[in-house]
């Protein structure tokens, strides 16, 4: 008797759980379709291309290692440093993946955010923006900002973009991870790369869902960075005005 009993009281969490199951399954398979075969959004689409040939900023490339191709999975790279009169020193980096090779890249796994600490350096916070807007022809985009201390003492303010099928693919400032955080709570990089790529992909899949960003297609990595002795705003200044010089945006507009 007590067995029957227990067994109908099993009953109603057992409904329950197959409940949940199905309603998410429902909005799971809802949001794949919602993507995949709805009508795409009209919007414009970027391309960065690359001038190293300045007026008044000289190119030095740099020579990326069999490793770290490997590790990005494209050979489309583009390192190095640009100086002037000024002994301004920019360090600007593009890597570009073909739609092909974009299917085996992760959107989230070259961030400075995660791949900065990895090799040594601290990110902190002395009053700069954690995103900034740069103006390339009349048309500006968003770019993540952060400060990166070496070992050393030397510090760093860099920029970064990263496109995806022509679209900015965004960074939530709630889910960003602070400096504090990185350095406290997740100070290894084991879980300072989970906790980044976590909430990486629950932006972008936040922002796949509710404004249909593109899921694949071509993809772009920019990145620059100058130094800065204490002033940030000093570096961003320079970053502003010498940044759009060295990226240009080609943009492709939707039919009418």
């Amino acid at each position: 008797m007590d067995s029957v009993n227990l067994t109908k009281r099993q009953r109603p969490g057992i409904w329950g759980l197959i409940l949940l199951t199905g309603l998410f399954c429902v909005c799971v398979g809802s949001a794949w379709l919602w993507v995949r075969l709805g009508r795409p959004a009209q919007s414009d689409s970027y391309w960065f291309e690359v001038h190293t040939n300045l007026a008044k900023l000289k190119f030095f490339p740099k020579a990326t290692d069999a490793e770290t191709l490997a590790k990005l999975g494209t050979t489309n790279v583009i390192d190095g440093i640009f100086t002037d009169a000024s002994q301004l020193e920019a360090r600007a980096f593009l890597a570009s993946w073909t739609s092909e090779e974009g299917k085996q890249v992760s959107a989230v796994d070259h961030t400075p955010d995660l791949c900065w600490p990895h090799v040594g350096w601290k990110p902190i916070e002395i009053g700069q923006p954690r995103q900034i807007a740069l103006a390339f022809s009349g048309q500006t985009l968003p770019f993540e900002c952060r400060v990166f201390e070496s070992a050393g003492g030397h510090r760093e303010l860099v920029v970064w973009c990263s496109l995806l099928g022509g679209r900015v693919m965004p960074e939530l400032d709630l889910l960003r991870l602070s400096a504090k955080d990185s350095n406290e709570v997740y100070n290894d990089h084991a879980s300072r790369s989970v906790t980044v790529r976590r909430r990486l992909k629950i932006t972008q899949f936040f922002e796949t869902i509710t404004h249909r960003l593109p899921t694949q297609g071509n993809r772009q990595f920019a990145r620059y960075s100058v130094s800065i002795p204490s002033d940030w705003s000093a570096g961003l200044q320079q970053i502003t005005n010498t940044c759009p010089q060295w990226l240009e945006l080609k943009i492709t507009r939707p039919p009418s």
